[in-house]
C-alpha cells in the first residue's frame, strides 16, 4: 500500500513557478506532457459522496489508480492511501471497468511537467497546468516537502487543501457551469478568479 502525500500552491503565471524552481536548482525529471482522465462513479453511485476515487489515467503510460475516502490534512499537506497500477490499453481497460458497473463522473485534463531537487531526492515537483489555473504541486515526506519549500523559497505560501477536481466542484457551484468536464476547451473564453479557492497568505 502506498501514501499519497503533498502539497499544493497556486500561481499565476508558470512563469513564477519556473522561476522558484530555476532559482533553487530544480532539475527536469519528465518533460511537459499531456495527461487524459477518467473519474468513474461506482455501481451504487455512491464513490463521489463518500470520497472515493477511480480514475483511469493516459499520459506517457496508462494508470488505474485508486485513492482512498477521508484524506488527512495538516500542515497543508494531504494524506490519503493511494493505489495505482499500470495497464495495458485504455480503451479496453474503460470497456471493462463500465461491463463492472461503474460509469463515467467526469472527464479531466492538464499538463504536467516533473523536476526533483537533486539533494532532495524523496520529494517530486509537479507543475500543473490545469484549464482554470496553473500549480505547483509538492509530493513525498512531510519532512522533505517541508525542507523543498523552503528552499523553493515558499513556505509562507498559501497551502491549498483540496484536489483539483474538489477546486473544480467549487467553480461549478460558483459560476454555476452547466459542463461537467474538466476540459481546456470547456473553460476557454472564461475569466476565473483565484481567490474563490486559494488561502489568504499567513
Amino acid at each position: 500500500m502506498g501514501l499519497e502525500i503533498e502539497c499544493k500552491l497556486y500561481f499565476p503565471s508558470l512563469e513564477t513557478i519556473q522561476a522558484h524552481l530555476f532559482q533553487a536548482g530544480a532539475r527536469l525529471t519528465n518533460p511537459r506532457t499531456y495527461e487524459h482522465n477518467i473519474r468513474y462513479e461506482g455501481p451504487n453511485g455512491d464513490f463521489t459522496s463518500h470520497g472515493i476515487v477511480l480514475r483511469l489515467r493516459r499520459d506517457q503510460d496508462i494508470r488505474l489508480t485508486y485513492k482512498a475516502p477521508a484524506p488527512q490534512v495538516a500542515g497543508g499537506m494531504v494524506t490519503r492511501l493511494e493505489l495505482e497500477t499500470t495497464v495495458g490499453d485504455f480503451e479496453t481497460m474503460d470497456t471493462i471497468l463500465k461491463h463492472l458497473g461503474y460509469r463515467h463522473s467526469m472527464v479531466y485534463e492538464k499538463y504536467r511537467t516533473t523536476y526533483h531537487l537533486p539533494d532532495i531526492p524523496d520529494v517530486e515537483l509537479v507543475m500543473d497546468e490545469m484549464p482554470y489555473g496553473n500549480f505547483l504541486e509538492v509530493e513525498g515526506t512531510p519532512e522533505g516537502i517541508e525542507v523543498a519549500l523552503a528552499k523553493l523559497n515558499l513556505t509562507d505560501a498559501p497551502r491549498i487543501e483540496m484536489g483539483y477536481v474538489d477546486l473544480f466542484e467549487l467553480l461549478r457551484g460558483y459560476y454555476q457551469f452547466a459542463f461537467r468536464d474538466l476540459t481546456f476547451q470547456n473553460f476557454t473564453g472564461l475569466n476565473i478568479d483565484p481567490q474563490i479557492f486559494v488561502p489568504p497568505h499567513k
